[in-house]
C-alpha cells in the first residue's frame, strides 16, 4: 500500500469520525433544545394556570364584598324606613287618640248645653259607643301596624340575603371558571411539553443515525 493511499484512508476515516461527532453533537442539540422547549412550556403553563387562579380568587372576593357592601345597605335603608313608619304610626295613634277626646268632649258639651245630664242614659251609651269604637279602631291600628312592620321587615332582610345569595353564586362561578382555565392552560402546556419531548427524541434518533451512518460508511 503507498503512502498516498494511507494517506487518503487516513482522510475518509477521519472524515468518518468527524461526520460521527458530527452526528452525535446535532442529536444531542436537538434533543436539550427539545428539553429547555418542554421545560418552557411547562413553566409558562403553570405560570398561566397559577395568575388565572389568582385572578379568580381576586375577582370572587371583589364580588363577594360588593354582594356584601349592596346586602349592607339594603338592610341599612330598611332599617331607617321601618323607623319612619314607625314614627308615622305613632304620631297616627296620637292624633286618633287626640280625635277622640275631642268628639268625646264636644259630645259632652253638647248635651250639657241641652240641660241634660251627660253622664247618663242614652247620651252617655252613645258616648261610650264612640269610645268603644275609638278603642276598635286603635287596635286594629295597632295590629296593621305591626304586621306593615314586618313585612316591611321581611322584604329588605330577604332582599339582602338574595343580594348576598346572588354575589356567592357568582363568586363562586368566577373560581370554577378561573379553575377551569387553569386547568386547560396546564392541559395545554402538559401536550406542547410531550410534542417537545417527542421532537427531541426524534432529534437525538436522528442525530444518533446519521453519526451511525457517517461511521459505518466509512469504515
Amino acid at each position: 500500500m503507498g503512502w498516498l493511499t494511507a494517506i487518503g484512508l487516513g482522510l475518509q476515516l477521519f472524515q468518518g469520525f468527524r461526520g460521527y461527532q458530527q452526528g452525535k453533537a446535532a442529536g444531542q442539540a436537538g434533543y436539550q433544545q427539545g428539553i429547555a422547549n418542554a421545560n418552557q412550556a411547562n413553566y409558562f403553563g403553570q405560570l398561566n394556570a397559577h395568575a388565572m387562579m389568582e385572578a379568580g380568587h381576586i375577582n370572587a372576593a371583589m364580588t363577594r364584598e360588593i354582594g356584601e357592601l349592596n346586602a349592607w345597605y339594603i338592610e341599612r335603608a330598611g332599617e331607617r324606613n321601618l323607623k319612619m313608619y314607625g314614627i308615622q304610626s305613632a304620631e297616627e295613634h296620637r292624633r286618633h287618640v287626640l280625635a277622640e277626646k275631642m268628639n268625646a268632649g264636644s259630645i259632652r258639651a253638647a248635651q250639657s248645653g241641652t240641660g241634660i245630664q251627660v253622664n247618663t242614659g242614652s247620651n252617655l251609651h252613645y258616648l261610650n259607643d264612640q269610645i268603644d269604637e275609638g278603642l276598635n279602631q286603635r287596635h286594629f291600628m295597632m295590629v296593621r301596624h305591626a304586621e306593615t312592620k314586618k313585612s316591611i321587615r321581611m322584604d329588605f332582610e330577604d332582599k339582602a340575603h338574595v343580594t348576598r345569595k346572588s354575589a356567592e353564586l357568582q363568586a363562586g362561578a368566577i373560581e370554577a371558571n378561573a379553575a377551569i382555565g387553569a386547568e386547560m392552560a396546564l392541559a395545554e402546556s402538559q401536550f406542547q411539553s410531550s410534542q417537545y419531548m417527542m421532537q427531541a427524541q426524534m432529534a437525538q434518533q436522528q442525530g444518533n443515525q446519521a453519526a451511525s451512518g457517517a461511521l459505518w460508511g466509512t469504515l
